[in-house]
């Protein structure tokens, strides 16, 4: 499934602009997305994505916000452009399946806390 505006996809992996200077072996930062909804009350786009890293919190962002450019005022010497960009490169780390967290499926048991 790919979002209304083309840019990104189900199971893409992302980068938050924060972490641009993480390890490249870390996960921290790291969000595959798990799907794109609609708010109940206000129809507002939302993108679904789950983090790479423990303890694989799943989150919803206004989609407006997930393809936002970085603030620079805020950020002056953040190198990427938007919020969160695709990452492509094959030798990410993937969540352990035992871990709560599995490639795009989202085991609801680990997800007790807000």
């Amino acid at each position: 499934m790919t979002d209304p505006g083309e840019r990104f996809q189900v199971g893409d992996t992302v980068r938050h602009f924060k972490g641009e200077d993480a390890s490249p072996t870390s996960a921290e930062y790291l969000y595959r997305i798990l799907a794109f909804a609609s708010h109940t009350e206000t129809g507002e786009r939302l993108v679904v994505y789950q983090a790479l890293y423990e303890p694989f919190r799943v989150f919803a962002r206004p989609y407006a916000q997930f393809v936002s450019e970085v603030d620079r005022r805020k950020y002056p010497h953040v190198r990427q452009k938007h919020r969160f960009e695709i990452v492509s490169d094959p030798s990410l780390p993937e969540p352990d399946p035992g871990s709560g967290a599995c490639c795009g499926r989202v085991l609801i048991g680990r997800q007790d806390r807000i």
